[in-house]
């Protein structure tokens, strides 16, 4: 009788851990699609604001800063800088590595469509899942490879019906966002080095104060604002994309493996199109229908994942 009550406890135990990893993981879902769906309007703001792209970027990391920070110091007073410290020096290479890639982005934007750009970006989850097997040592899923070759399928659909690859100013605009998705690819894999007792809004203060220093010197030159719109869109712009989505995106990185993430976030250049097609009047084409199918079919194969399998046992958390 002892050893059946014994064993029923150890069960439940058992099961509750497997719960709470299971909704852990789902959490981490929710967190990246939402970040997804917040990065997707960046090509509304960049085609609305008449700056330079040295100054969009730098004005969305430093006031993406300032929030995080007032925030940060309201919540959690200076307590957290001493325990932070330590970890400045590993968020250095994934720091200039975002700031590099967000700059490409925001070029590409210049010379091209929006759905051109945040498709060719979106190359990225590729790197991710060839870096984590060398750098976090991740196992490759086959669901993740059915995954990923849904999404990028998809890419290439869109991009078969709405690139020029003639036009010289898109191809322009066609490098720089694969570029973009080339240094993008690297950022995913390193952030997930980072120890997850450093909490993802502290990791996103960190680098986006980096990338600002890193930045000055260069927004200096870049010219002024050109008017309190521009301002006023800018500090929008820093606010909602890397304050908030940023942080939510690291939050869920740390619950979800590497190449889930990678995966899931094929939403923003999905709804980017759409946003872009509404508000801007570019067209979806056929091409652009399949291939958003595809890319929400291969999120859909991530995240309805069974309770009982054994990857969800080996997520670490």
């Amino acid at each position: 009788m002892v050893l059946l009550i014994l064993f029923d406890i150890k069960g439940r135990r058992i099961e509750h851990k497997n719960l709470h990893k299971v909704n852990e993981t789902q959490f981490g879902f929710i967190l990246v699609i939402a970040a997804a769906l917040v990065w997707s309007t960046y090509g509304l703001f960049v085609k609305a604001i008449d700056c330079s792209p040295l100054l969009i970027v730098f004005s969305r990391y430093f006031f993406g800063f300032t929030g995080l920070l007032g925030f940060t110091i309201a919540r959690h007073r200076f307590g957290w800088v001493r325990s932070s410290l330590p970890y400045t020096r590993m968020i250095l290479l994934p720091a200039f590595l975002t700031g590099f890639s967000w700059l490409l982005y925001t070029y590409a934007l210049n010379h091209t469509l929006i759905a051109n750009a945040a498709f060719l970006t979106y190359t990225a989850p590729v790197f991710p899942i060839i870096f984590a097997i060398f750098i976090i040592k991740e196992k490759l899923e086959p669901k993740s490879a059915i995954a990923l070759g849904l999404a990028l399928l998809g890419a290439l659909a869109i991009m078969g019906y709405n690139t020029t690859f003639f036009s010289e100013a898109e191809l322009k605009g066609d490098i720089y966002a694969l570029l973009a998705g080339i240094t993008g690819g690297l950022i995913i894999s390193y952030v997930k080095k980072i120890p997850a007792a450093l909490p993802g809004f502290i990791v996103n203060l960190i680098l986006s104060g980096l990338i600002c220093v890193a930045f000055l010197p260069f927004s200096l030159t870049a010219g002024g604002f050109g008017g309190w719109r521009n301002f006023g869109l800018l500090a929008l712009m820093g606010l909602l994309h890397q304050a908030v989505g940023t942080t939510l995106f690291y939050t869920g990185l740390r619950r979800i493996k590497a190449q889930h993430s990678a995966i899931l976030t094929y939403i923003d250049p999905l709804v980017a199109t759409i946003l872009a097609a509404v508000v801007l009047a570019e067209k979806i084409t056929i091409g652009s229908t399949i291939g958003g199918l595809l890319i929400i079919a291969s999120g859909v194969i991530i995240v309805l994942e069974k309770r009982t399998t054994p990857a969800l046992e080996k997520v670490k958390l």
